[in-house]
């Protein structure tokens, strides 16, 4: 049988080859370009329009949770995987919640500071009671790497932004040291699920050996893990999407389609460990087969 040996396809096997060799491409490439549209819109504030910086930088967020969604039911293991990216996951999820708490010394920002630390508070329960990840911290340097990199892709961003515009700031706007902070916690929300996708490349083919799994963690972790997304997206996203509907349509639109994504897939996790004989896979992974 003949195989498709066109530009394109070679590219992508191409592409997919040096991701499975070097783990860093993904979060290098993706902080590179987040904050390259960060310092665009730092430098020429008035020319570019912001909702579109806002957008991609969204789309950059769901990139990563979307390819999650749409390949792990085709795994041989989920539930292996999620054993092994489940906590990493999470801690890069903390990370940018810790950085989040900036926001603290704004108390008028009553929603935004009750969702950051009710979100720590059941991220940090489902890591220590669920994973246990405070066990084997060890496990879980390229964490540690990953909010490096994320918080020297804002430092850099900002060192530029100070390089071009100077180091005065308006009164009005946020200092270089929290504009830092911001810039570290956006970076490290847009790598949040880098962590799966290079467990995912590095996993073995479907048909290899799958795990032994004990169901009663396999459970306890499914549901920890849901109960974090859904529950704290549901604030972030779905309610924050009704609150600016009239005013931000398209922002709208993307946080509910950022929802969606995320309640796909944490329905999966539960119905692997619940239902895994009826579990048919993602919404994402079957609306795919239908296209191909």
């Amino acid at each position: 049988m003949a195989t498709d040996k066109s530009p394109v396809n070679d590219a992508i096997w191409k592409a997919q080859a040096a991701m499975r060799k070097n783990s860093m491409i993904v979060p290098g490439a993706m902080c590179f370009l987040s904050s390259g549209l960060v310092l665009y819109q730092h430098i020429f504030p008035d020319k570019d329009n912001p909702m579109l910086t806002w957008l991609s930088l969204i789309l950059a967020t769901m990139l990563p949770l979307a390819y999650v969604d749409s390949k792990i039911s085709a795994c041989s293991d989920p539930l292996g995987l999620m054993f092994k990216w489940g906590p990493k996951v999470l801690l890069m999820h903390l990370a940018f919640l810790l950085f989040r708490m900036r926001l603290l010394f704004y108390p008028e920002e009553v929603l935004l500071n009750a969702t950051n630390v009710g979100g720590v508070i059941v991220v940090v329960c489902v890591l220590v009671f669920a994973f246990k990840a405070h066990e084997n911290m060890h496990e879980h340097l390229d964490v540690a790497c990953l909010v490096l990199i994320a918080f020297s892709a804002s430092l850099v961003t900002e060192m530029v932004d100070v390089a071009i515009k100077g180091w005065a700031t308006p009164r009005w706007q946020p200092t270089h040291l929290e504009q830092i902070v911001m810039s570290s916690s956006d970076y490290t929300e847009i790598l949040a699920f880098v962590p799966a996708i290079m467990i995912m490349f590095k996993s073995d083919k479907k048909g290899d050996d799958v795990a032994n799994v004990d169901m009663g963690e396999a459970k306890k972790r499914a549901i920890g893990m849901a109960l974090f997304f859904v529950g704290f997206y549901l604030v972030e996203d779905a309610f924050t999407s009704w609150l600016i509907a009239g005013a931000l349509p398209m922002r709208a639109i993307s946080h509910v389609l950022h929802f969606l994504l995320m309640a796909d897939f944490s329905f999966y996790l539960l119905g692997a460990v619940f239902n895994p004989a009826d579990n048919k896979g993602t919404m994402l992974q079957r609306f795919a087969d239908c296209l191909v």
